[in-house]
């Protein structure tokens, strides 16, 4: 007689799943928002195959910021959403500065030769404006939140002695140096 075994599923890494185990555990939870999606993988149909929908839990704010601006309240509403997204997009000009790994898709991406480079300048003189009409503590709190994704806490280590007052003078910050470039910028 042979006995029958019940299959078991391994990922890449050898561990066994099981579904008892919940896809968003109660860690994962703590991190973020997150809610079932759908995604259409569109690649199959380029080649003349068939497109293929996929249903992925899906993280709804991967930023702090983000989820500061979903929250909304002072400092959060759609001008300086909008002032956000104008920095963020400077930001994106400029290329990956600072990174540890190098972005082979940069090189020759984008508008080519002096147009990249006029494109970079116009950032950074953008940026630098901002920069020099902000207080540099307030600055440098919404950069590092913003541009690096630092932790609010951490971001706002220099502004107060403990963890709670670190990351409401963060927030406060981030939505201070939004609402000035949303009025500068007429948002």
């Amino acid at each position: 007689m042979v006995k029958k075994t019940k299959r078991k599923h391994r990922d890449g890494a050898g561990h066994v799943a099981t579904d008892a185990e919940p896809i968003v555990n109660e860690f994962t939870a703590r991190q973020g928002t997150y809610r079932p999606s759908t995604v259409v993988d569109l690649g199959n149909e380029l080649g003349g195959g068939r497109q293929k929908t996929y249903r992925v839990i899906r993280n709804l704010y991967p930023t702090i910021v983000d989820r500061w601006l979903a929250e909304g309240g002072p400092g959060f509403d759609e001008p300086q959403r909008r002032a956000i997204d104008h920095c963020r997009a400077l930001w994106q000009r400029l290329g990956g500065s600072g990174t540890l790994v190098a972005n082979l898709d940069w090189i020759g991406g984008g508008n080519p030769g002096r147009e990249r480079g006029l494109e970079q300048a116009e950032a950074l003189a953008q940026l630098g404006q901002y920069e020099s009409r902000i207080p540099r503590p307030y600055w440098r709190v919404f950069e590092n939140v913003l541009r690096y994704d630092m932790a609010a806490g951490a971001a706002g280590s220099h502004l107060a002695k403990n963890s709670a007052q670190q990351q409401a003078h963060a927030k406060n910050c981030v939505g201070f140096v939004a609402s000035l470039i949303a009025m500068w910028r007429g948002f």
